[in-house]
């Protein structure tokens, strides 16, 4: 009797094990089907909202002259200056270098966050896939999108994306240059066509900073108008481009020294820098129109947001039009006027605007237009 008792207990153990190990398979294999069912699920939304972004923008043009209708934050406290804004046909793209808590490690030159507000208003946190962001250039008549700046291991890189900044992948370097370039921007009347601009060499892609053709020149490109016309400097001179830079033709007198921000529409050219914001018309001569230091503007349509400073540091936001030459001004939140800047940069479409307000603590907002 006893060893009839002992064999079930002894031949009952290795059934158990046997369980135990298919429990375990079951349930890695059930864990791997759900990571892999995750990440189809989440590849058909990028899928969908590429798709949809892609699609017939329902949202109207913004009203004449353009007006700023509301202000709200969309990410307050960020510890760090390095803070930019773009804007496709269809999204607004903003990046902040965000502290090790947004990340799973803390190691160095960790990739920026980035994120993507399509015209419903809808933001999109895509998270780590851009390096760490110089400046971001976003193309008017597509959803192309283009990033300058280091990658996530610190040395020089370039990112573009296709749908409006959902996802990014490995661009090339104009000329192999090492640093990133002090100007780029995308043609309006070109789609997928991008500038970049180095002292004495001027870089054109027509597939959107994935290949690059090489031209001399000792103009300096500002901005382009919504007709694909290109404004340029040069010391005391300004002048403008049919032709993506192949060559130019002088307008009319312009500032001594290069302007930091620079906005074109049809009938002129705003610049700014630390004299103010200055509108340089193509048939008569310039005007102050906003004392204080300026640090970005971006035009739409016959328009432009413009964002600066005072005399304390405070920022401020307005609006200009080419046609009526003036500044209207726009009430920020509380939270932002107080703030200390020392950069900043706005990038507008049809659907809105964004602005990055840069200091020791940035921010930055999202911008509506009356309809």
């Amino acid at each position: 009797m006893s060893a009839r008792n002992e064999q079930p207990d002894w031949a009952g153990a290795a059934p158990a094990k046997a369980s135990g190990r298919s429990w375990w398979f079951a349930v890695n294999s059930f864990l791997a089907i759900l990571v892999l069912t995750l990440a189809v699920a989440w590849a058909s939304v990028l899928q969908v909202r590429a798709s949809a972004l892609a699609s017939a923008d329902p949202t109207s043009d913004p009203a004449s002259p353009l007006t700023i209708s509301g202000i709200s934050s969309l990410e307050l406290g960020i510890a760090s200056e390095a803070v930019h804004v773009g804007a496709t046909q269809r999204t607004l793209i903003v990046t902040f270098a965000a502290s090790p808590i947004w990340h799973a490690s803390s190691r160095d030159c960790l990739a920026d966050i980035v994120g993507v507000v399509d015209w419903t208003g809808e933001t999109t946190w895509v998270g780590a896939r851009a390096g760490h962001v110089d400046a971001i250039a976003g193309d008017p008549s597509s959803s192309s999108a283009y990033i300058a700046g280091p990658g996530p291991y610190c040395e020089a890189g370039r990112f573009v994306s296709g749908d409006g900044g959902l996802t990014w992948s490995t661009g090339s370097l104009p000329g192999n240059a090492a640093s990133s370039p002090p100007w780029f921007a995308f043609d309006p009347a070109r789609p997928h066509t991008l500038l970049a601009f180095y002292p004495g060499t001027l870089y054109v892609s027509s597939d959107a900073g994935r290949t690059w053709t090489t031209r001399p020149s000792t103009v300096a490109p500002l901005a382009f108008d919504i007709a694909g016309r290109l404004a340029g400097w040069e010391a005391g001179k300004l002048l403008e481009s049919a032709d993506d830079g192949a060559s130019w033709q002088e307008t009319g007198p312009g500032p001594a020294v290069r302007p930091a921000a620079a906005g074109a529409t049809a009938n002129g050219t705003f610049l700014g820098g630390r004299d103010g914001l200055w509108w340089y018309p193509l048939t008569a001569a310039p005007s102050l129109i906003q004392s204080g230091t300026v640090f970005s503007i971006a035009t739409v349509g016959d328009g432009a947001v413009v964002l600066g400073v005072d005399a304390m540091g405070h920022p401020w936001l307005g609006t200009v039009t080419g046609s009526e030459p003036g500044i209207a001004l726009a009430a920020l939140p509380p939270d932002m006027a107080s703030l200390q800047i020392t950069g900043g940069g706005v990038a507008a479409n049809d659907s809105g605007a964004v602005a990055a307000f840069a200091g020791r603590s940035s921010a930055i907002a999202s911008i509506s237009f009356t309809r």
